[in-house]
């Protein structure tokens, strides 16, 4: 049993890599043949078995981070890239009213402002203060440099770049005093902003993320981040280095349409 679980492990990660450069070399290849429909149809597959530890039969129809339960009218993204992801936000769940969007590589952002009269978007990273950061410029591995996180070093790097930085505290600030969801794709910043939230007076009530590698201390800064959010939160997933969604224990409540209880156990 092992061995066939080690057989379909590697078999997805082949076809992860397979689907990735199939999907370079269409971009590349600017072939007027190649429908927009076929491109999209193939990056939606290589996202499905990208995501193959989140297990489809969570959410048998959709990804789980699509789950409407999970999201408050108010919403903030920190990571916007190329607005694959809030594109899907808006369609899945239309009672979000706005999302506040942080995207600090002026290429992408700039991309993001005809999605939706109800996006704002920030030009700016979110780390540890106000201030300026320096990104390493590598695509959707993008990252703050600050966080000492390394990348293949086959995936191709555009350069780096000093931007501007605002703090968890700051993204609050913009906010309405309503309840909202935090969702997260950063490239390693997420440990650190998640200390913030843990010490802040308002936190999200639905917090979902991407966790990353940062060198050798990866694993963990991963669990002693995962200790503190459960002091305030019940983990509905948990997926190293994949994704992580956590429910404030002030909104938690089993009717609501999660996947699975959180205290089922107890």
């Amino acid at each position: 049993m092992k061995l066939i679980i080690q057989i379909k492990h590697k078999i997805g990660n082949y076809l992860v890599i397979i689907m990735r450069r199939m999907l370079e070399n269409l971009e590349a290849s600017n072939n007027p043949f190649v429908e927009t429909s076929i491109k999209r149809s193939l990056a939606d597959l290589y996202e499905i078995f990208r995501g193959q530890r989140l297990m489809r039969h969570l959410a048998p129809n959709d990804w789980p981070i699509m789950n409407p339960s999970l999201y408050f009218a108010q919403v903030v993204v920190v990571g916007g890239f190329n607005g694959n992801l809030v594109r899907k936000l808006l369609n899945n769940v239309p009672s979000i009213n706005s999302i506040h969007i942080y995207e600090p590589v002026r290429e992408f952002s700039e991309g993001l402002i005809s999605i939706s009269p109800k996006i704002q978007i920030f030009n700016e990273a979110v780390f540890e203060s106000n201030g300026a950061v320096t990104l390493a410029i590598a695509g959707d591995h993008t990252f703050t440099k600050e966080t000492q996180r390394t990348i293949d070093e086959n995936e191709p790097q555009i350069g780096t770049r000093v931007v501007p930085s605002v703090s968890f505290s700051t993204l609050l600030r913009r906010l309405d005093p309503d309840a909202f969801t935090l969702v997260m794709n950063c490239e390693g910043a997420e440990y650190e902003i998640l200390g913030q939230v843990c010490s802040s007076n308002k936190r999200p009530s639905v917090l979902i993320f991407q966790t990353h590698t940062v060198g050798d201390r990866s694993f963990q800064l991963l669990y002693e981040t995962r200790a503190q959010l459960a002091k305030f939160y019940y983990p509905l997933i948990n997926f190293n280095f994949a994704w992580d969604i956590w429910v404030s224990k002030e909104v938690y409540s089993p009717e609501l349409d999660y996947f699975e209880s959180p205290l089922r156990n107890v």
